[in-house]
């Protein structure tokens, strides 16, 4: 049975207000991790590239309601970090830690980190900057102890980022 979106919002402002913080993280982070984004319905074309041990990164075509683009999502430990659509425009954008940052929001709200207004080219180039700049600081502010945790190679992340911006480049020459 599905519950309609706004019992389903009520239910988890009462959860937010009487359970202890871990437990309710802990319900939260198992609802929502078996719904990775590359499996939703407007994501196609996806690639992976390994990064290391318990690293990845996934680029993918995005077709979203803010428009369509290149997207990646990194996982660490079957856990995405960091999630970045590049759509040009005004709509560019990233979600650092998506499952947890929206715990406290309606279900169907993730906080977005907007891109400056610009190309969506550019928006590429900064998902590079943001994927080898910010990895660490994601990792440090995940909720998840073994995330907080995790090492990952900067060298290896690096590596996985120009090779991002290549596929992103290739999905842009084929559907943009």
């Amino acid at each position: 049975m599905v519950m309609p979106q706004t019992l389903e919002n009520g239910i988890k402002q009462i959860c937010l207000t009487i359970l202890p913080h871990r437990l309710l993280y802990w319900l939260w982070h198992h609802r929502r991790k078996a719904r990775p984004r590359t499996g939703d319905d407007n994501a196609e074309d996806i690639r992976t590239i390994p990064i290391q041990d318990g690293a990845r990164l996934e680029i993918y075509w995005n077709t979203n309601p803010l428009g369509p683009g290149p997207a990646a999502s990194l996982y660490v430990l079957d856990e995405e970090i960091l999630r970045l659509d590049c759509f040009g425009g005004k709509t560019g954008h990233m979600h650092v830690n998506p499952v947890q940052a929206n715990l406290a929001l309606p279900w169907t709200t993730t906080p977005r980190y907007m891109f400056p207004e610009d190309t969506l080219e550019a928006h590429i180039e900064r998902s590079l900057f943001e994927l080898t700049t910010n990895t660490a600081a994601a990792l440090q502010t995940n909720m998840l102890g073994r995330i907080r945790k995790y090492q990952i190679e900067q060298a290896r992340l690096t590596e996985a980022a120009v090779q991002m911006k290549t596929h992103m480049h290739e999905l842009l020459a084929k559907y943009g």
